[in-house]
């Protein structure tokens, strides 16, 4: 049986410095059926031919003609996935080649979970491993655990499936 589809959901703006780092490390995904989609924010670098010069077969480009902000171009991109799960990678982070693959198995593990999120390991201004525990309760107390307590948004770096 194949696995499901995957939307990766890859906001750019002014990513020049970092884009082509981070695209090499999700084409080196283990996980077999990705959907990539990357929307470039109005960008004034080098951000598009770069990624245009590096995209492969399994990715869509969206070229905004104004500023959405970082908000509005995740917003558009997730309205754009199909998969059954979707997930936010940032134009700046780099990811280990079965990253998606094991995130997914935290849903085969868990088939009542909504989001399954990763460690962080963080350089620059916070050194260190981004950790946050496992969420679970009511759903008012879940709502409250996230607002309260999770911080350095570690939940949309993961898998969240999708209300198709």
């Amino acid at each position: 049986m194949p696995k499901p589809l995957i939307s990766v959901c890859v906001p750019v703006h002014n990513g020049g410095l970092f884009i082509k780092e981070n695209l090499n490390c999700l084409y080196s995904q283990t996980y077999p059926n990705l959907e990539i989609l990357i929307s470039d924010d109005f960008s004034n670098d080098n951000s598009v031919p770069i990624i245009r010069n590096i995209k492969n077969k399994d990715t869509q480009i969206y070229l905004q003609p104004k500023r959405l902000g970082w908000v509005g171009n995740c917003n558009f991109l997730i309205g754009k996935s199909s998969g059954v799960y979707f997930s936010i990678l940032p134009q700046d982070d780099l990811i280990p080649h079965n990253y998606y693959e094991k995130l997914y198995t935290g849903f085969e593990k868990n088939n009542l979970a909504i989001n399954c999120y990763p460690y962080i390991k963080s350089i620059g201004h916070v050194e260190g491993l981004i950790q946050q525990p496992s969420i679970t309760g009511t759903l008012e107390n879940r709502i409250y655990e996230v607002i309260s307590n999770h911080f350095w948004a570690v939940s949309f770096r993961g898998l969240v499936k999708n209300n198709l």
